[in-house]
């Protein structure tokens, strides 16, 4: 696998953009030994409290109605692994491979901080696993909101057992399989680990990032096509003029006016010189006779169908440089500005769930 930038965690302002970023294909993560400290405090305070016999709800009792039964000290471990186990019942329909990456950033992130009481042996083991390209096969459904994703988060410590399946590269294979292709031992829970790995809301969070990212780059792509058949048809700019939105109490729309007039300020496509302003499919009904207007609507939509088909699937090397129609109807140029959608569609933020 091809790497990418490594970044160190934990990240304790996380936006959108550095959300997409870090879990890119072939991005690593790091830890510092600052945070591995921490990270170990908070474990040995962990420690502490269950040699001075203090009663720690799903530590050493029971979880949910066995709360108030006691669990003696050689039978932890066991009850950890027990948690995931009871909680690992989910089914499809599971989340795509991206946000299953997003969840174990974001759960590495969290843990990093070191006040969940985990081992840094925990944080190193997700960090392989991350590394090596590794994400659970985490069910959509099975979040109690506030209360944690505990059964899509429980699918991620089966993969820690080296149980269940899981995604790498795209397809979905054996955890075990995976693991042991990496060199990834399964891990063993420890006191209060398992606890802190359902316990989260890295689901929902990653879901939610996903969403307006695409939200995001959707609006872009919309402003894009919107100055290409500004050009492609030779539009008037006078339409986006600052006085005209202005008049109009809607800051988004401004903004998008705003954005267009970027795009084309040196376009030499817009406010080509006419005969006269008509409708478009006016101009191709005369042109084809009253009685071939059905024909001409489907000359038109070809068209701008074949114009935007090009726009979208321009070489990568182009970067996605907008293709205009030249006042000929007979050739291509590339307009003066390059636009980044070509390289969305390609990378997969455009496209999907």
């Amino acid at each position: 696998m091809k790497r990418g930038k490594t970044y160190s965690v934990p990240l304790w302002r996380v936006s959108v953009a550095d959300f997409i970023g870090a879990i890119r294909r072939g991005t690593r993560l790091s830890v510092e030994q600052e945070s591995l400290r921490r990270i170990r405090s908070g474990f040995d305070s962990v420690k502490s409290s269950l040699l001075e016999n203090k009663i720690i709800y799903g530590v050493n009792t029971g979880i949910g109605d066995l709360c108030d039964k006691i669990i003696p000290p050689a039978s932890l471990r066991e009850l950890q692994k027990n948690i995931i186990v009871s909680h690992a019942c989910g089914f499809e329909p599971f989340v795509d491979e991206r946000v299953s990456r997003g969840v174990l950033f974001l759960k590495i992130n969290s843990l990093a901080k070191g006040f969940s009481g985990v081992s840094p042996e925990l944080v190193k083991k997700l960090i392989s696993i991350f590394n090596n390209g590794i994400s659970g096969l985490l069910p959509a459904r099975g979040s109690l909101g506030a209360s944690g994703d505990l059964i899509p988060l429980a699918h991620l410590g089966l993969l820690l057992l080296g149980k269940g399946r899981a995604y790498r590269g795209g397809s979905v294979q054996s955890s075990s399989a995976l693991l042991k292709r990496a060199g990834i031992s399964p891990y063993e829970f420890g006191p209060k680990e398992a606890l802190a790995l359902i316990n989260g809301t890295e689901v929902l969070t990653s879901s939610a990032a996903h969403s307006v990212n695409r939200a995001e780059n959707l609006f872009e792509t919309s402003i894009t096509a919107t100055a290409a058949l500004y050009e492609i048809f030779g539009a008037s700019r006078a339409s986006l003029d600052s006085k005209l939105h202005a008049q109009k109490p809607h800051p988004g729309q401004e903004r998008v006016a705003t954005m267009l007039r970027s795009l084309l300020r040196e376009s030499v496509l817009c406010e080509q010189a006419q005969k006269k302003i008509q409708d478009a499919l006016r101009k191709s009904t005369v042109r084809y006779g009253m009685k071939s207007r059905k024909r001409a609507r489907q000359s038109k939509s070809n068209l701008i169908r074949l114009q935007i088909t090009r726009f979208f699937l321009a070489p990568e090397r182009c970067r996605a440089e907008i293709f205009t129609h030249s006042a000929s109807h007979s050739r291509w140029t590339r307009s003066r500005y390059r636009l980044r959608l070509s390289e969305k569609f390609r990378s997969g933020e455009l496209s999907g769930s």
